[in-house]
């Protein structure tokens, strides 16, 4: 018997969020070389981050597999908080054709999932959930409409017959998708419904697996998968985490059909997420009749589970897609950390506005730039005199003592190049911190004085300036020789026809492409939305650095004696889990909340998170 094709709805969170990483783009990658195999029918992809930026991904991903015609939808919640962009979102979603750049033009997320699970058979459609669970909440919150009679969970239990989430740590823990959308979890598993089977995988087991070096020798330059990985790893072969490609691999073919992967085996393996929004963390409970579970991993098979994965991101796509003309590719290997500014850059000076950091960059990037980098005395002086002209006091610059490291250094924000030239006031930076309201706060950012003097200050809301490129960023130093001979140079493309615009959905015509951005002297609409819980929490004591990922050992041993006083002893497993992943830190290196170093579990989070257990284990207890 042929089996047919699973139809899958992909809700991602690719190149943006709290819990920004690349392995979205591997996971669509490897979903459209599925589609070429038969073994999938992706139905739509969804978006539940902010950035308006990362529609063009989708888009360009979509395009370079000839489907075009794939429903993609956008988070477009009524109050969003702060979303942190991929350096490669932009480089992307502007060197790469696509019909779609922005997620003005697409349709919400929430309209994409009524539309696309009414038209699907009863329990027929999978979903594939790998980040913040924002659009799922909406959907079982929605109510009838002109798609489908029927109430958003109602909908949801109809048509889903398996839904799997990369979320979480198991059997207990703290992961970043959970608690960058602390409110929308907790509403999402007070809400599943019980006839819907629910699959976790947490990030103790995508840790070990990894992909993506392959990249960098089976696909060619034009490849836009190839490119995101060379720009987020900042450089070629580098391997990432699985979490999000794993997941839904198994969710398309099977746990067994993944090299590695097992289910959770025993009483307690079948239950459900209890999950304490407060302290972000996440505690298994069993439940004897309960669909829910969540895998393991034979550790022993997490190389095969990473080639099975590799071998499918470097499928070649179909011949009648390779033949098409287009337009030229950015072929030229210029990753972003090398790129600097020049003087063919502008100055956006905010005027009423005051944003918190990770919302000035934001607003930088929606201009095309970044936060500004006075890399030289000419830019220092050039960026002090726009501030003067906008009666500015002072105004925040694009560098940060957290973005790469835990080691105190500064790097720019949009190439994460350590901060060379400064121009420091005395005393300064002095790295102050204090408590307000019991919690900590610190100086981890940089502002620029009347006098065009830096000082360290605390991350909230002030002015700022954007760089904002007028001409392509300057040439940069060729890459170190690499052992591997380099793929041949594309033949000059002819001039393709006008891409066909994507279809529209009922009822929601497609926006208009954003304007231009604004010159220096225009203003930006004020943010009232508050920022991101994740984004405002306080970084902890060091991490112990690990060189791989399978190498955690000696680190989870020196890392145990300073995590056992932070800890309950009721809760050695989640303790362990912990380690796990904090160790990983080392080897992933970035600052991110899912690879979960222990930098990335905060002093606020640790207080939040014992309070949490605490909670659990007395509501344990008036159980039993």
């Amino acid at each position: 018997m042929v089996r047919q094709p699973v139809k899958l709805i992909l809700d991602t969170d690719m190149g943006g969020g709290d819990c920004d990483d690349v392995d979205d783009v591997g996971t669509l990658c490897m979903l459209n070389a599925l589609m070429d195999n038969g073994e999938v029918e992706l139905l739509a992809v969804v978006i539940n981050t902010m950035p308006q930026k990362i529609a063009g991904v989708v888009s360009v991903l979509q395009h370079f597999y000839g489907r075009d015609d794939v429903l993609i939808g956008a988070y477009k919640g009524g109050s969003p908080w702060y979303w942190q962009v991929s350096a490669y979102v932009g480089l992307l979603a502007d060197h790469w054709p696509s019909p779609l750049k922005h997620t003005s033009q697409l349709p919400s997320a929430l309209e994409v999932y009524r539309r696309t699970l009414a038209s699907q058979p009863d329990h027929s459609v999978v979903i594939s959930s790998v980040g913040m669970l924002t659009n799922l909440a909406d959907l079982i919150r929605s109510q009838p409409d002109t798609h489908s009679p029927l109430s958003g969970l109602a909908l949801f239990t109809s048509k889903v017959r398996l839904l799997a989430v990369m979320g979480g740590a198991y059997p207990q823990g703290f992961e970043c998708n959970f608690c960058a959308s602390r409110d929308d979890a907790a509403f999402v598993f007070a809400h599943l419904p019980p006839k819907v089977p629910v699959l976790y995988l947490g990030v103790e087991i995508g840790l070990e697996v990894m992909h993506g070096a392959a990249l960098t020798d089976c696909a060619d330059r034009s490849n836009p998968c190839r490119q995101a990985y060379i720009d987020y790893l900042r450089g070629p072969h580098r391997d990432r985490p699985s979490w999000d490609p794993l997941t839904t691999l198994a969710a398309v073919r099977g746990i067994r059909a993944v090299p590695g992967l097992l289910e959770c085996q025993g009483g307690a393996c079948r239950g459900f997420n209890r999950f304490d929004s407060d302290s972000c963390a996440n505690e298994w409970q069993a439940r004897v009749h309960s669909n829910q579970t969540y895998l393991r991993l034979d550790r022993s098979k997490a190389d095969a589970a990473g080639a099975a994965i590799d071998r499918l991101v470097c499928q070649p796509r179909r011949a009648e897609v390779v033949a098409r003309r287009e337009p030229p590719y950015r072929q030229e290997e210029s990753p972003p950390w090398q790129w600097r500014p020049t003087e063919a850059y502008e100055l956006y000076v905010s005027r009423q506005e005051a944003r918190d950091f990770a919302q000035a960059e934001h607003a930088c990037v929606d201009l095309g730039g970044h936060l500004a980098a006075p890399w030289n005395a000419a830019r220092n002086e050039r960026v002090r005199k726009a501030m003067v002209a906008h009666g500015h006091e002072s105004v925040l610059l694009g560098a940060r003592s957290d973005i790469v490291s835990e080691d105190g250094d500064f790097f720019w924000v949009g190439s994460h190049e350590r901060v060379e030239y400064s121009n420091w006031a005395e005393g300064q930076p002095d790295r102050a911190r204090w408590k307000v309201d019991g919690d900590w706060k610190e100086e981890r950012c940089v502002e620029m004085w009347r006098n065009g003097k830096w000082n360290d200050c605390p991350c909230d809301g002030r002015h700022y300036v954007c760089d904002i490129p007028t001409s392509p960023p300057p040439d940069v130093p060729p890459l170190p020789p690499r052992s591997h001979p380099a793929a041949p140079p594309l033949p000059p493309p002819l001039a393709p026809p006008p891409p066909p615009p994507a279809p529209p959905l009922p009822h929601s015509p497609l926006a208009p492409p954003p304007p231009s951005p604004p010159p220096s002297s225009s203003v930006l609409q004020a943010s009232s939305s508050p920022p991101s819980p994740c984004s405002a929490l306080l970084h902890a004591a060091p991490s112990t650095p690990s060189t791989t990922a399978l190498s955690l050992t000696a680190s989870v041993r020196a890392a145990a004696e300073q995590l056992e006083p932070l800890f309950p002893a009721e809760h050695p497993l989640l303790t362990m889990a912990l380690l796990l992943v904090c160790c990983g830190a080392g080897f992933v290196g970035r600052n991110s909340f899912r690879a979960g170093r222990l930098s990335a579990f905060p002093r606020k989070a640790q207080a939040r998170y014992k309070q949490g257990a605490s909670k659990l284990q007395s509501e344990d207890d008036q159980l039993s």
